[in-house]
């Protein structure tokens, strides 16, 4: 029997007796817990009646899928488009939709709570369409681009067959045997015009003084005259009346430009010193020394060649070629000088015999200047040079047949003067002219938008809204015009008074702001009723 448990004690029964040790010890450890019978602490409690752990959270929910589907262009008229757009939901929740444009002014869909519906526009412009799927509790969200281009241009319709075209004669300068000066007369109502606003343009017209005319079909429609001497008839300005209608030198001058391009003696894409060595010689010495040699022709006729205004031969290059539109005259003079160079001949000799013979034109209509004072040109060898900056008189007669020599794109009855790609060629902006800075915006907004090749068009549409964007025309100080319209068939002419000594004029001096031109052409584009031969 063991009779004490001290730890000598139990050391001694290990040694002796270990696996009644063991059974000892075990039972003095239940006895210390609380262990073995008629013990009196509570029992553990059993693992059946612990609390069960909480219930896992449940999957986090997916947004829908969306596909608002391909993009999309059209042109007007054509001004809607199906939209084929859907969604999924993982959960396969029940999805609503909703369609949103971005901007919304003009557009209508006809369902916008259908992924599958049909939307309208109003205008051109380009919309982001935007679907929207809902589950209930998340959404999801796809774009589709739809273009909606402008409205084509109408094409200008075809001329009718040669034979059937109507050309002036013979001027006999002589106001009496012939007060419509050779051409054929017609009422505005009989050309499918209105009077009334062919007389808003021409009160609008006299208030500048000077004449002009404007001409529909080859007739002569309306004419009108500023008698600066009631007395003196001669001293009156009429259609038959030469003044000096400085800038539209330019566009006149365009014609040796085509002619030398025709026969393919240059190209734009030519370098001024590769046609003429003397090109810039009397120029003072640029910034950059290369520039002289990189001008092109197209730059020259652009005004982006980089000379300042001034049209003497010692006009500043002050900008990098291509880089500014800086109206410039002594450019111009330049591209004259050029072309005088590759065609070997006087510009204004070579146009008296190769056009103004054919139009009927003469020294009584027409004549250009010799250069003279700060502006004064040596000669190219013996041959006389002429400015393009200006130069040129001319009566409204002249310039009208001018007009119709471009309208008709470059035919005058039976003869082809210049190439219909010409023509087409000076009445279209240049690409690369876009790319140029505007010097001077504010005189001369949009120009490098809106200036073709030695003409001004109305291509952008933004400064003359209501008139045709085809519409292109000369003009010079005093605002003197050409202008001509295809797609109505029109050639307008007008000369003011002398711009250097003018009383009446529609404002002083002189920029390309459109808006002088605006009360003009704007109600003689509107006065065409009929587009009718």
């Amino acid at each position: 029997m063991l009779r004490s448990t001290s730890p000598a004690n139990i050391r001694q029964v290990s040694k002796r007796f270990p696996v009644l040790a063991t059974i000892v010890l075990s039972t003095l450890t239940l006895a210390a817990c609380g262990g073995g019978g008629g013990g009196s602490s509570t029992p553990p409690t059993s693992p059946s009646t612990q609390p069960p752990p909480p219930p896992p959270p449940p999957p986090a929910n997916t947004a829908p899928t969306v596909k608002a589907g391909d993009d999309q262009t059209i042109t007007l008229p054509a001004n809607g488009v199906d939209l084929s757009g859907g969604g999924t939901d993982a959960e396969n929740n029940t999805l609503t939709y909703a369609w949103t444009a971005t901007p919304a002014t003009g557009v209508t869909f006809t369902d916008a709570t259908a992924a599958v519906t049909h939307v309208t526009f109003t205008d051109a412009g380009t919309y982001t369409l935007t679907l929207t799927a809902n589950d209930g509790t998340t959404t999801g969200t796809d774009d589709v681009a739809v273009t909606v281009n402008a409205a084509a241009e109408p094409p200008p319709p075809p001329p009718p067959p040669v034979a059937d075209l109507v050309w002036p004669g013979v001027d006999p300068n002589n106001p009496v045997t012939d007060p419509n000066y050779g051409w054929t007369a017609a009422a505005a109502v009989d050309v499918g015009m209105d009077q009334a606003a062919l007389d808003s343009a021409i009160t609008y017209a006299k208030s500048g003084g000077g004449a002009g005319m404007i001409t529909r079909h080859g007739k002569l429609i309306a004419q009108w005259s500023d008698p600066l001497d009631p007395v003196d008839l001669l001293d009156d300005i009429t259609i038959d009346k030469k003044m000096d209608i400085k800038s539209s030198t330019k566009s006149i001058g365009s014609i040796a430009l085509g002619i030398a391009m025709d026969k393919q003696l240059i190209a734009l894409t030519d370098t001024a010193q590769s046609k003429y060595p003397g090109f810039g010689s009397t120029t003072p010495a640029p910034a950059d020394a290369t520039w002289l040699s990189q001008i092109t022709v197209q730059q020259l006729g652009t005004h982006t060649s980089g000379f300042i205004k001034s049209s003497a031969p010692t006009v500043a290059l002050q900008t990098a070629p291509g880089s500014n539109w800086v109206y410039s005259d002594g450019g111009l003079n330049w591209l004259s000088d050029t072309l005088t160079n590759v065609l070997q001949q006087d510009i204004y000799q070579l146009l008296k015999t190769s056009v103004w013979a054919p139009l009927n034109i003469t020294t009584d209509d027409l004549t250009w200047r010799i250069p003279s004072g700060g502006n004064v040109r040596p000669p190219i060898g013996a041959i006389q040079t002429r400015e393009f900056s200006a130069g040129i008189s001319a009566n409204a007669n002249a310039m009208a047949r001018i007009g119709l020599l471009f309208l008709r794109k470059g035919m005058w009855k039976d003869q082809r003067i210049l190439s219909e790609s010409f023509v087409t060629t000076v009445s279209t902006p240049r690409p690369e002219t876009k790319n140029a800075t505007l010097s001077d915006p504010a005189g001369y907004p949009s120009a490098n938008e809106g200036y073709g090749l030695m003409w001004w068009t109305n291509a952008t549409g933004i400064q003359l809204p209501s008139v045709p964007k085809d519409a292109y025309w000369a003009w010079g100080l005093g605002d003197s015009l050409i202008v001509v319209i295809p797609s109505l068939d029109v050639v307008i002419a007008r000369v003011g008074q002398d711009p250097d000594h003018s009383v009446k004029q529609w404002r002083p001096g002189w920029n390309g702001d459109y808006k002088y031109l605006d009360p003009f052409l704007t109600p003689i584009s509107q006065s065409v009723t009929s587009p009718e031969k």
